[in-house]
C-alpha cells in the first residue's frame, strides 16, 4: 500500500475516532440519567465525558487530518466537531465535580469529594490544553482550509449596479439607436472606410449655373432679366 492510499484513509479514520467518542458520550448520558439518582449517575458515569482516553481520541482525530500532506476542506468539520465534543466534556466535568461534593456531603464522606476534585481537575487540565490546541488549529487556514464559494452568475458592479454587456460588434446597432442611421453609417463591403466619401450628386442645372432653378426664375416662371443676358 503506497503513501497516497494511506493518506486517503486519514479522513475516514478521523471520523471513526469521533464516532467512537460520540458513542462513549452517549453511553455516559445513559449511565448518568438512567440511574436511580442523578447524583449517583454522575459519580459513576460522569468521568466518561472528560477522561484522558476521550480527550486523546479527539486530539488524535484532529492530528490525523491536520498533518496530512494535502489539506482539504474536510478538515474543518472534523476540527469543529472535536471542539464541540471537548466543550461538552468540560461542561460535564464541572457538573460531575459539583455532584461529587453533593454525594460526599450526603454520605458524610468529605474525603471522597476532595478525591474526586483532584481527579477531575487533572482530567480537566488535559482537556483544556487539547481544546486550546484545537482552537489554534482551527484558526490556521493552512492546516484547516475553508471551502471556496463558487462564482455566481450576474455579479453586481460598483454601487450595486449590474455589470453592463460588451459593446455591440459585427455591425449590430446599439440598443435604442435608429437602425437606419446605424446601418447607413457603416462602410459598405469592399470599400475603404478611411477613404473620402463621395459627395451627393448635384443637379446638372445647379452645376451649370451655380444656383437653384427656383432662384433663376422669377415668380412667374420666367428668367430674370439680368440673369438671362
Amino acid at each position: 500500500m503506497n503513501n497516497d492510499a494511506i493518506n486517503r484513509l486519514r479522513v475516514p479514520a478521523a471520523w471513526a475516532l469521533l464516532g467512537a467518542v460520540a458513542a462513549r458520550m452517549l453511553a455516559g448520558f445513559i449511565g448518568v440519567f438512567g440511574a436511580d439518582e442523578v447524583v449517583y449517575g454522575f459519580a459513576v458515569s460522569g468521568h466518561v465525558f472528560f477522561e484522558p482516553t476521550t480527550v486523546g481520541m479527539v486530539a488524535l482525530a484532529v492530528f490525523l487530518v491536520t498533518t496530512a500532506p494535502q489539506k482539504t476542506s474536510a478538515n474543518a468539520p472534523i476540527v469543529l466537531a472535536g471542539m464541540v465534543m471537548l466543550g461538552l466534556g468540560a461542561l460535564m466535568a464541572l457538573l460531575t465535580l459539583i455532584m461529587s461534593f453533593v454525594s460526599a456531603s450526603d454520605n458524610a464522606q468529605l474525603a471522597d469529594g476532595f478525591s474526586d476534585l483532584f481527579s477531575i481537575a487533572g482530567s480537566a487540565a488535559v482537556l483544556a490544553f487539547a481544546f486550546m490546541y484545537l482552537i489554534k488549529v482551527f484558526a490556521d487556514p493552512t492546516r484547516v482550509p475553508r471551502a471556496q464559494p463558487a462564482p455566481q452568475m450576474g455579479q453586481m458592479g460598483p454601487m450595486g449596479q449590474p455589470q453592463g454587456f460588451a459593446p455591440p460588434t459585427g455591425g449590430q446597432p446599439a440598443f435604442g439607436a435608429d437602425p437606419s442611421q446605424t446601418f447607413a453609417a457603416q462602410p459598405q463591403q469592399g470599400m475603404d472606410p478611411y477613404a473620402p466619401q463621395p459627395q451627393a450628386q448635384q443637379d446638372p442645372y445647379q452645376q451649370a449655373y451655380g444656383q437653384d432653378p427656383a432662384q433663376a426664375y422669377g415668380t412667374g416662371g420666367q428668367p430674370a432679366y439680368g440673369d438671362a443676358y
